[in-house]
């Protein structure tokens, strides 16, 4: 009981279903999940974007705080059924 407080106390806020919005992600995260979703690797999807696999990594890893999640399936999951890739 002590420590489920504990961890509350100091676990980051995670947004709710609610606060996940597209518009809560960058452009270029967009444009990252959008790759990733497509089955692009880390290395296809910044030789794609012109950026370096760190940074790709990086985004992903955004990505991931503002959804809340710890996947890509996930991230993925929730990006298809807010319909975020569609377009």
């Amino acid at each position: 009981m002590i420590a489920s407080k504990l961890l509350a106390r100091f676990r980051p806020h995670l947004p709710s279903p609610a606060e996940r919005q597209p518009s809560t992600l960058s452009e270029r995260e967009r444009n990252v999940l959008h790759r990733v979703a497509q089955g692009f690797t880390v290395i296809e999807v910044a030789q794609q974007l012109d950026l370096s696999a760190h940074t790709v990594q990086t985004h992903i890893r955004r990505i991931y705080t503002k959804l809340a999640v710890s996947s890509r399936i996930e991230a993925i999951t929730i990006a298809r059924r807010q319909g975020w890739l569609d377009a």
